[in-house]
């Protein structure tokens, strides 16, 4: 996805049509860029260090991913290796 003239007054949720069947071993990455330079008109200061936050003020990109496990599967052998964050 790409939303290059992106408004922190949304909030947004991308939802598949339809689930998708992921193979063993697939990597999802999610990479996010700021606009925090003089030509963004939402910047309410370009000189401040911005880090990471939960205000909208922060950097906020954050990659939600929901699993969806088969009502007749053993959770034992399902979280037996769970997903894990790379990085």
């Amino acid at each position: 996805m790409s939303v290059p003239k992106y408004d922190f007054n949304w909030q947004t949720t991308y939802v598949l049509k339809e689930p998708v069947d992921l193979p063993k071993g697939t990597v999802l990455e999610s990479t996010a860029g700021f606009n925090n330079s003089p030509n963004n008109a939402f910047n309410p200061d370009p000189e401040a260090t911005v880090h990471w936050g939960d205000q909208t003020t922060d950097e906020m990109h954050i990659a939600f991913l929901e699993l969806v496990i088969p009502a007749d599967a053993n959770p034992e052998t399902v979280m037996s290796n769970p997903p894990k964050m790379i990085k």
